[in-house]
C-alpha cells in the first residue's frame, strides 16, 4: 500500500468529532455545567483556529530543490 499526504482538513473534522463524542461521554459521567461546556467549546474552536492557521502557513512553504528554474509551459 503506497503512503498518501495527509489530508488536514479530513484530521480536523476527524479530531472535532471524536473531541465532541468524548464530552458527550464525559457528561454521561460527570455533571457538567452548561457555562464550562460553552468555554470549553469557545478554546477548541480557537485551538482549532490557531491550528488550521499553522497548518496553512507551514503548508505553503517550499523548499528551494522544489521550485523548477524556469516556469513550465501547459
Amino acid at each position: 500500500m503506497k503512503p498518501h499526504r495527509l489530508d488536514s482538513v479530513s484530521l480536523v473534522f476527524g479530531l472535532l468529532f471524536l473531541s465532541l463524542t468524548g464530552w458527550w461521554v464525559l457528561g454521561q459521567v460527570v455533571h457538567v455545567s452548561g457555562s464550562t461546556l460553552a468555554w470549553t467549546g469557545a478554546a477548541a474552536l480557537v485551538g482549532i483556529g490557531i491550528l488550521g492557521i499553522a497548518a496553512s502557513i507551514i503548508g505553503n512553504r517550499t523548499r528551494p530543490e522544489d521550485r523548477p528554474d524556469e516556469p513550465v509551459d501547459i
